[in-house]
């Protein structure tokens, strides 16, 4: 009994100290777990770390490429639409020179012909290099009376009416004894028939111009003058020869002024008579008349004092009056004899 409680007791031993070694063998790994852990940590927390730097560096590598690449292909663009517009505008440039060119080739009455078929205004042009320019742009820019299409009813009867008006006034005149004695005139003669009728001369380069300028001119004015060198609104100053024509002209009130270039109140009243002329138009013909370039129909008119202004209708004297009257003095005395 003894030897087997013995025997029992060391067992029990045993199994205690078993189980002891066994704790303290569970306890010592965890220990070494727990510590190799602790020992790793940080290096696993920088691979995790490192690892999500390493992908964000990979995106914004990855957005940068795609800005640069969308840079790129703007920078592309952009340089292909300069270089599209430089293209064309070198390719304008090219058009205008070598059109520029080909119209100053151009004999200067085919450029005028031109001008006018495609209905382009030429007045201010006064030497061949303005109106090469103006053709040449007229071309590059297709402008034609044919293309525009601006052709309706009101300007069709606008048109009409001046047919019409130009009818009525050239009815009586004869334009082939006008343009004989045009003519046959000089070209200063010429010039200076422009000037006292007050037509600028742009564009009137070559002889037929002026002449075919002054035909028109005398073609309006045939039915408002005896001689076609008045025109409505303007004063002219005539020679005797002409003026006896006005004077005779069955037409609207005439008012001669006989003046003299060095008599004071002749050039005081000169800026009214031009005055009254714009105002009355085609109602009242004003004529100057130089006394001592005239003295044969200055004497007829028994002319004694400067100026003299008489009214005439019809070829009869209705009234007159000498010395410098101001404007409304003027106005006054010829409404009182219509």
């Amino acid at each position: 009994m003894r030897r087997s409680s013995i025997a029992m007791t060391g067992r029990g031993t045993a199994t205690k100290g078993g189980v002891g070694f066994a704790v303290i063998i569970l306890i010592s790994s965890l220990v070494v777990i727990v510590k190799g852990w602790s020992f790793n940590a940080p290096e696993q927390r920088d691979s995790f770390f490192g690892s999500t730097r390493r992908h964000s560096l990979r995106e914004d590598f990855g957005a940068a490429a795609i800005r640069s690449g969308e840079t790129a292909r703007t920078q592309t663009t952009t340089t292909m639409f300069l270089s599209s517009e430089n293209s064309e505008a070198g390719s304008v440039e090219e058009k205008q020179s070598t059109m520029a060119q080909e119209v100053s080739g151009m004999r200067l009455s085919e450029i005028k012909a031109e001008l006018k078929e495609r209905n382009v205004d030429f007045s201010d042009c006064f030497d061949k290099e303005s109106m090469v320019s103006k053709l040449t742009d007229a071309r590059i820019n297709n402008i034609s009376n044919t293309n525009d299409n601006i052709c309706n009813d009101e300007n069709v009867d606008q048109d009409h009416d001046k047919e019409e008006t130009a009818g009525n006034t050239t009815r009586e005149f004869d334009r082939e004894a006008a343009l004989n004695e045009l003519k046959g005139m000089r070209v200063r003669e010429l010039r200076e028939e422009l000037g006292r009728r007050r037509i600028s001369r742009a564009g009137l380069f070559e002889k037929e111009d002026l002449v075919n300028a002054l035909v028109e001119a005398r073609a309006v004015a045939s039915v408002f003058s005896a001689t076609g060198m008045l025109t409505p609104g303007e004063v002219a100053d005539l020679p005797e020869a002409e003026v006896r024509k006005e004077i005779d002209h069955q037409g609207s009130l005439l008012l001669l002024d006989v003046y003299a270039t060095w008599c004071g109140p002749c050039q005081m009243i000169a800026p009214f008579l031009k005055e009254i002329a714009a105002e009355q138009g085609d109602q009242l013909r004003i004529v100057k008349m130089d006394s001592d370039k005239n003295s044969g129909l200055s004497s007829e008119l028994k002319v004694q004092g400067l100026p003299t202004l008489v009214l005439f209708q019809g070829g009869n004297e209705i009234n007159r009056i000498e010395g410098g009257p101001t404007k409304e003095q003027l106005m006054g005395w010829i409404d009182s004899h219509r």
